[in-house]
């Protein structure tokens, strides 16, 4: 099993409130959540949730629950978070963010099989994003679905050829589950050349030797 882990989540830019109605544009609701945003930014959680709040008093429109579930999440409350994703989703349907967030919620509740079609839906929806393959990996990992796990990171390399994190938590699996020494290292070789200086990596690429067979187990989270 797989110890620490990078997590990827995805937070809608500023912009995203630009795309929804007219009338919740009207409605003050787009000004508190970009209020809130640039708290986020200035890790003011609190400030930002109450600003949530107010928007989602002016309008039930999905960026205002995927925002507050975004923060509740950072705030540590996977709860609430996984509520108004589910709020979000059912405003919109088709929100690949918000079944991805919720399913980092339900992962950190440890509904492992729920975080699983939660990023499946988000696939379906987003089938090029690294950042879903990514999370799916990571609950994978939880469910010891290594297979899976490797076939995840193998995708979201696929998509995103210098993520540093993939190549990190891939070595990390090929050296503890498949005794792939060699691959493990040409892995944390790789993600110290796409991200220079990558701590774990670099921790975990000086201390594996093939000629040892030891290493320090550094499954990471973003």
């Amino acid at each position: 099993m797989i110890n620490m882990i990078f997590r990827t989540f995805i937070i809608v830019a500023l912009y995203a409130a630009t795309t929804t109605s007219i009338s919740f544009a009207q409605s003050g609701a787009a000004e508190l959540i970009k209020s809130g945003n640039a708290k986020v930014a200035n890790n003011d959680y609190k400030g930002a949730l109450n600003d949530y709040n107010k928007a989602i008093a002016l309008s039930r429109s999905p960026i205002c629950y995927y925002d507050r579930g975004d923060i509740k999440q950072m705030m540590g409350d996977n709860k609430g978070a996984k509520l108004d994703f589910d709020s979000a989703i059912i405003l919109k349907p088709n929100y690949a963010e918000a079944y991805c967030n919720r399913g980092i919620s339900k992962e950190e509740l440890k509904d492992y099989t729920g975080a699983i079609k939660d990023y499946n839906k988000a696939l379906e929806l987003k089938p090029n994003n690294s950042l879903i393959y990514f999370n799916r990996a990571i609950a994978k990992d939880s469910s010891k679905d290594f297979k899976g796990v490797l076939e995840d990171c193998n995708n979201a390399i696929k998509f995103n050829k210098d993520y540093a994190e993939a190549y990190n938590n891939r070595g990390v699996l090929k050296y503890e589950e498949f005794n792939d020494n060699e691959g493990a290292l040409n892995d944390f070789n790789k993600a110290i050349f796409v991200q220079a200086g990558f701590p774990t990596c670099l921790f975990c690429f000086l201390q594996l030797k093939p000629e040892s067979g030891s290493a320090v187990k550094k499954f990471v989270k973003e």
